[in-house]
């Protein structure tokens, strides 16, 4: 997946600024709710009078707005380790009529089912999993995915680039500035995560803004033995913090998923210039003939032939083969949704380290 990190520009998909709000579907997000959902993209941990500070806010006001949405399923914090030996893949599942949504709903209950999303177009739904190696995911694709009652095709791509860096880009330049500038307090160091490390991971995951009282209190050890190891994996580069919020509510209702076709020469390139865009969510380097997909968070159905367009005109190389709407998105990053995306539940991530 290549990563994304859109600038908080004006753009005809984004929500409206500040001191508006932005309804969808019977509920809203006001603005400086997507402030606070871009300050923690970009700063997941840390202290509330940092965050505060960012915003105009107290500290103490800033997490109780995070406490709002957090108890609506507006917004939620993940983390999850990112292994070296860790194989991605996108499962295109074809389904029985009338069998998509329990099997979409079975699926969302694996572990290591990272995403569930119902769509239209070639396939009825689209995963995303990982394995510890090919061999198992061409396991679990056959045989838990491919055997299940109401499932009649199972099609598996590698996913050859990894992205996580997506942001709403709601923060002013001096806000994001002010944060960028304690963001670099930290030293690079080597950790590898161990099978000890397993429950820490397991609380991060639900929560990624657990303190670290509660985290020793809850793994019995001190807090300082916590507060260390945390720091060691986020330096590292294996423990990895997201952000997500419910995006139907946010101004964006519509999730189209583009399938293209890129000259490999070219690949790194197109990725790259599609993180640019706004309305892009998502850039994912894949096996096969359709070696490139594009997620993207829209206003209309009808933007998406617009975007589309601009994908052509832009790059004269690249040719979409296929394209899709999501009808619901079932799951994201464990995290189970319900209607107009809202978090409703968690699924524990399948953590193993052999």
């Amino acid at each position: 997946m290549i990563a994304k990190e859109p600038e908080a520009s004006a753009h005809p998909s984004a929500p409206a600024r500040q001191g508006h709000e932005v309804r969808a579907g019977g509920g809203c997000f006001q603005e400086g709710d997507l402030a606070l959902i871009d300050a923690l993209q970009l700063r997941p941990r840390a202290a509330w009078a940092t965050i505060g500070a960012a915003l105009g806010i107290s500290g103490s006001a800033a997490a109780r707005q995070w406490e709002r949405l957090t108890t609506a399923g507006l917004a939620w914090l993940t983390a999850y380790p990112v292994f070296g030996v860790t194989t991605v893949g996108l499962v295109e599942v074809d389904c029985r009529p009338g069998d998509t949504v329990e099997t979409a709903r079975r699926l969302a209950e694996l572990g290591w089912v990272l995403s569930v999303d119902h769509v239209t177009g070639s396939c009825d739904l689209i995963l995303t999993v990982s394995a510890l190696d090919l061999a198992t995911l061409a396991d679990v694709t056959t045989h838990d995915i491919g055997a299940l009652p109401g499932v009649t095709g199972a099609r598996l791509r590698l996913a050859t680039r990894e992205g996580r860096e997506w942001q709403v880009g709601s923060l002013e330049p001096r806000q994001r500035a002010s944060l960028d500038v304690t963001a670099g307090n930290g030293r690079a160091t080597e950790a590898d995560p161990c099978e000890a490390d397993i429950p820490l991971l397991a609380v991060l995951s639900t929560d990624g803004r657990a303190s670290y009282a509660s985290m020793a209190s809850s793994l019995g050890v001190p807090e300082h033995t916590v507060r260390r190891r945390v720091h060691q994996l986020v330096d590292a580069g294996v423990l990895v913090f997201r952000c997500d919020f419910a995006h139907e509510l946010a101004g964006w209702p519509v999730t189209m998923i583009f399938r293209a076709q890129v000259p490999a020469a070219q690949l790194d390139r197109v990725g790259h210039e599609l993180n640019r865009m706004p309305e892009v969510r998502l850039c994912v380097a894949v096996t096969g003939e359709a070696n490139l997909l594009v997620q993207a968070w829209l206003r209309s159905v009808a933007d998406g032939r617009a975007l589309e367009t601009t994908l052509e005109n832009r790059f004269p190389d690249l040719r979409v083969i296929d394209r899709a709407v999501t009808l619901r998105a079932v799951k994201r990053m464990g995290r189970l949704l319900g209607e107009h995306s809202r978090a409703t539940g968690f699924v524990p991530l399948a953590t193993r380290m052999t």
